[in-house]
């Protein structure tokens, strides 16, 4: 009894530990995560009810608290030794401020039609780039870096297309409703990843279609 009661103790103690080194991290360094991110083609009342490519993602601030955040994607132009850049411009958002504290989200947006022909064509080679980053600033110096399509991201999103075909042999119809609508059950038995290359990429791919259009 004595052995399991300073087995409990000693393990408390290292979970103490434990906590206490993550929140001190958390409390002294730039942890910033990629709270959501998606991509569509929107057509509504902007770009005069024209079709646009829209992409937005949402970080969380998990560390020290930063200032003056700005964001950009980063990029070297395929077949060339030409890194380009182009910025994302900030949503603002309810109770909105200066001080991106810790806890605080902050959310970043393209466009389609904000961009020029130029800058659509640069886009519509980012899936082909290995040197292909969203950053964020602040304060004008670079605070986190997320590569977009680089090797980990690519096993990932070979792991969820896995993943998905491996749930679907277990989606089953448990009933109708009211309306006469089939009720699907659709277990998750595999997890799948957040994976930021798979909404640029489709993004991407919006862009491409645009410029198909032009």
């Amino acid at each position: 009894m004595e052995n399991v009661i300073s087995y409990i103790g000693c393990l408390t103690g290292l979970v103490a530990i434990w906590y206490t080194i993550r929140e001190s991290r958390r409390n002294n360094s730039v942890i910033i995560n990629v709270d959501k991110c998606e991509a569509s083609s929107c057509q509504s009342s902007e770009n005069n009810g024209q079709s646009f490519s829209h992409f937005r993602i949402i970080f969380r601030n998990n560390g020290i608290p930063l200032h003056k955040v700005s964001a950009s994607i980063s990029f070297r132009i395929p077949g060339t030794f030409t890194n380009a850049s182009i910025s994302l411009k900030r949503q603002e958002l309810s109770g909105d401020r200066d001080e991106f504290s810790k806890g605080m989200i902050v959310e970043f947006q393209i466009k389609s039609y904000e961009l020029t022909v130029n800058q659509l064509s640069m886009v519509a080679t980012l899936n082909q780039s290995e040197k292909a980053f969203i950053n964020i600033y602040s304060q004008d110096y670079l605070a986190a870096s997320f590569q977009i399509n680089g090797f980990v991201g690519r096993m990932k999103m070979k792991w969820n297309g896995f993943a998905s075909r491996f749930n679907q042999k277990f989606i089953k119809k448990i009933g109708t409703n009211p309306e006469g609508i089939d009720v699907i059950h659709m277990p998750k038995i595999l997890p799948k990843f957040k994976v930021l290359g798979f909404h640029t990429n489709f993004f991407i791919e919006c862009i491409k279609a645009e410029l198909d259009n032009k």
